[in-house]
């Protein structure tokens, strides 16, 4: 009789197409169907354990509700200093990544507002943290920053505060800007021009630049690039402003005493900055700054200690332009909404409308400024707008606009002023002078332009990419200066890179080299001298293969970047191939490409107490992936639970990385974590507990109402119950005490109401005496039942010069081995199985099922099929290991 030996699983769940291939050494370790199990290392398979009820979503102050799915992300900050974020719409709430004594978890509400995130939205965002800072992005919305503040803990999120941001390539363009004043920290206007001033022009800063920063530069006078020294007494030179530039102090002359440079950071006051030295009548001091210096920065120099004589020389700023900065300001003149003044202000033949908008001279519309109105509905239903047309007759509350003529009758209500040729702005440093300018770039991030996709930091610079209008564009900060995106000419400066793609980008990864996914495939960006960081030109971008990137962020695991492909259904690992000097994408569900259903959402990476790749599915269940470059281990499987996952994310620990979820649970989004592999403990889902003498009931939340849960009772399989107002009833058997009764050390009475179990194996007689028995401090849980299968690839035994495959055949017999495992279930797919033989006729009543570790015989009632699936199960909330399947076969012709 012929045997099938199935001594691995290791291949885990194959695609049907592998049905065929039962000569590959995947088919014999492979399966048809796996789900709910970890493929070890080793071969075996072991059950996943269950997840515990954390709390809903929502935001901490509101309480949570759980009425709306959010996003989990990892804030690991040490090893003894964790959380989790769940970003939801316009809110954040931190989890302590560690227990309360009682279960519980501490949570943190941060200072700040956060962007309503739509459901889509929160799928696709991107995240990077170093040490207590996260950078969160998204293509519509500014980069979030979520900082921790202080150990007490207390984290603020913000937009970034950029001491320079990025900015567009430099205006080549005849149009020019020009401000009203320069004076810094002052709202003033802004005007636009088609030429040097002359002509106003509206299309140039529009409603969706609100809240952008520009830069608006001037190229530095000889008086604002260069000061003289000249000092005989006590006393500081003139000052020279050197925001966002390198600066030189040469000085000389017979003056004794000492001679200091001075900085003003700011307008807080002057303080020594570098001293030079002490002359001692005939010396020479020079000094150049080797970083620019930030905005709102002055500097001097000073004479103390004067003895006698004169210091002579100057301080030379050494950037060519005074590089100002700008901000766009919100609720002025863009975006106020304006309405005809009545049904009759509108002339037909002239085509002018009076339109209204409460305060509109206030907000700083004059006469002969340019604007472009949208939301002009005509009288055949159709929207139009105005472009870049002079109004007139500027009032308090309105003024007259050529809307166009020829219309029998306009309406306009609520429509918009989209651009104009006056905007108000906030000078943020200084300008350099108030005259109009060509020198001016425009804000790379912006809701016209959008924002980036992804972040990383590496090699001490902070990387963005991916904006609507620079969709492939590397933009990387000073170095040692995250926030801080001046360009320049030394190698510390900021970078900014166009690859050789017309892709768009849609992740960022660091390793040794940086990894920008796209589209159209995987760009690698390093230095082109590998011997040294990469600077504005030691930098090269190349294309690395043609597998398109989704925008689910990759992860690393082992020493490889693993990416999910376009189509978000297959992925691959991203492994350098000395032969063609390039990094190959191979497929990492070749074999498993059902897996991956209709599409990932999400992937994170849980390295301990093995490394798993988890996916969570568009379908709402999660697939992970078992792998290990070295062993060659990639074993697939599925996640099921009854609800849908959402998100996910994984704290890396010492020992068990800890997963935690957000799942739907009939209407309800609560957030869970899945409960320690090593206690062999809880094996059911969304689960709760509770731990007292004769506990009664256990609260497992109104999200599992109408729900029905497994019990378990002192790690026992006690009794099913249906969840009612979030809670559950446990009925409980346990004996009354008797007097005269020989008990066994394990058992457990009630006595007086209260529960005891026995020290010791003993024989009571006379009252009851509470010395010799302990009071039973019992634990229950429950949860929902989730159901693990084992259904290894149909058996083909290998027959002596002969193949099975196509053959009839029956099992007449199973040996399974166990490892740590009770109530299991063993036989044919879709048919009656056999129990796990765990209890003894010889066993004491009541006594705790143990777990059993051995190989074991099961006989199976078979018919003679072609394809015959054997299985194995389990529903019962108990752990279960399964390391090899022995099945004796009986095959036509054999």
């Amino acid at each position: 009789m012929p045997i099938n030996y199935t001594q691995s699983f290791q291949s885990g769940e194959l695609s049907r197409k592998m049905d065929g291939r039962s000569d590959l050494d995947q088919y014999r370790t492979g399966c048809r169907d796996l789900d709910n199990f970890y493929v070890l290392p080793q071969g075996g398979v072991e059950r996943r354990t269950g997840t515990k009820f954390i709390g809903l979503t929502g935001d901490k102050l509101s309480p949570p509700d759980g009425a709306a799915s959010a996003r989990l992300f990892p804030f690991d900050f040490s090893d003894t200093v964790k959380y989790v974020v769940e970003i939801g719409t316009s809110y954040i709430k931190i989890f302590n990544g560690f227990a309360e004594t009682d279960g519980s978890y501490l949570t943190y509400e941060p200072t700040g507002t956060v962007p309503a995130y739509t459901s889509t939205e929160l799928s696709e965002l991107q995240f990077v943290r170093r040490y207590d800072t996260m950078v969160i992005t998204h293509r519509n919305h500014e980069p979030l920053l979520l900082k921790r503040t202080s150990v007490t803990p207390t984290f603020t999120v913000s937009d970034i505060e950029y001491i320079y941001p990025p900015l567009r390539d430099m205006n080549i363009t005849a149009t020019s800007l020009k401000p009203a004043t320069d004076a810094v920290d002052s709202d003033t206007t802004l005007q636009s021009y088609s030429d040097d001033g002359s002509t106003l022009v509206s299309n140039v800063i529009n409603n969706e630049h609100i809240n952008s920063i520009w830069g608006l530069n001037y190229v530095r006078s000889s008086a604002n690039r260069t000061v003289s020294i000249s000092i005989s007494s006590n006393t500081s030179s003139a000052e020279i402003d050197v925001s966002f530039s390198n600066f030189t102090v040469n000085t000389r002359g017979d003056l004794i005493g000492t001679v200091t440079i001075e900085k003003n950071k700011d307008g807080a006051g002057y303080n020594d900055f570098v001293i030079l030295g002490t002359s001692t009548g005939d010396s020479t001091f020079s000094y150049a700054s080797t970083v620019a210096e930030d905005k709102n920065t002055k500097i001097r120099v000073k004479v103390t200690n004067d003895a006698g004589g004169t210091l002579t020389g100057n301080i030379v700023a050494q950037e060519q332009f005074s590089k100002g900065l700008i901000k766009i300001k919100e609720n002025k003149i863009l975006g106020s909404t304006v309405t005809l003044a009545s049904a009759g202000d509108y002339n037909n033949t002239s085509g002018v409308a009076t339109l209204v908008s409460t305060g509109i001279q206030a907000k700083g519309l004059t006469n002969g400024d340019k604007v472009t109105i949208t939301g002009i509905t005509k009288a055949d239903g159709t929207v139009v707008s105005v472009s870049d047309v002079a109004v007139s007759s500027v009032s308090t509350n309105g003024f007259d606009v050529n809307v166009g003529s020829g219309y029998t009758s306009i309406t306009l209500i609520s429509a918009i002023i989209q651009s104009c040729s006056r905007v108000n702005i906030e000078v943020l440093s200084p300008l350099g002078g108030n005259a109009a300018t060509v020198f001016w770039q425009e804000a790379a991030f912006s809701d016209y332009r959008k924002f980036p996709i992804a972040a990383e930091f590496y090699q001490n610079r902070l990387f963005f990419t991916g904006s609507k209008d620079d969709p492939a564009t590397i933009f990387a900060s000073v170095f040692n200066d995250i926030f801080n995106f001046l360009t320049g000419s030394t190698s510390d400066m900021s970078i900014k890179r166009i690859p050789d793609t017309a892709a768009e980008a849609k992740s960022l990864t660091g390793k040794k080299d940086l990894f920008m996914g796209t589209d159209g495939g995987i760009v690698s960006i390093k230095s082109v001298n590998p011997d040294q960081l990469i600077t504005q030109t030691n930098i090269t971008t190349e294309i690395q293969n043609s597998y398109g990137s989704s925008l689910v962020q990759p992860v690393i695991a082992n020493d490889v970047v693993v990416y999910l492909q376009g189509n978000k259904l297959k992925l691959r690992e991203l492994v350098y191939s000395r032969d063609n000097d390039v990094f190959v994408g191979n497929d990492l569900n070749l074999l498993s490409e059902e897996i991956t259903g209709t599409g990932v959402r999400q992937m994170f990476v849980q390295q301990n107490p093995n490394q798993i790749i988890w996916c969570i599915k568009e379908d709402g269940t999660a697939c992970i992936l078992s792998y290990d470059r070295g062993s060659g281990l990639i074993g697939w499987s599925n996640i099921v639970t009854t609800g849908t996952i959402e998100s996910g994310t994984v704290l890396s620990t010492s020992g068990e990385d800890a997963i935690w979820l957000v799942v739907k649970r009939n209407s309800k989004y609560v957030v869970e974590k899945f409960e320690s592999r090593s206690d062999l403990t809880w094996y059911v889902d969304s689960g709760s507990s509770v731990t007292s003498n004769n506990p009664t009931s256990i609260t497992v939340g109104t999200h599992l109402d109408g729900q029905t849960v497994q019990i378990l009772f002192d790690g026992s399989f006690h009794s099913t119950a249906t969840v009612s107002s979030g809670a559950v009833s446990i009925s409980n058997d346990f004996p009354v005490w008797q007097a005269n009764k020989a008990y066994n050390k394990d058992e457990t009475v009630i006595h007086s109401g209260t529960v005891y179990n026995a020290k010791a194996a003993f024989t009571s007689s006379g009252a009851f005496s509470a010395s010799n028995w302990n009071t039973n401090s019992s634990t229950a849980i429950a949860g929902l039942q989730f159901i693990s299968t084992l259904r290894p690839m149909p058996l083909e035994p290998v027959l002596s010069n002969q193949i099975s495959q196509s053959r009839v055949k029956a099992v007449s017999k199973m040996v399974v081995r166990f490892l740590n495992t009770k109530g299991a279930q063993v036989g044919e797919a879709e048919r009656q199985l056999t129990s796990f033989p765990v209890v003894k006729t010889t066993d004491t009543t009541g006594q705790v099922v143990p777990l059993k570790t051995d190989s074991f015989r099961f006989f199976v009632g078979s018919d003679y099929e072609r394809e015959k699936l054997i299985e194995v199960r389990q529903d019962l909330p108990y752990p279960m290991t399964v390391l090899s399947i022995a099945s004796n076969i009986n095959v036509e012709g054999a």
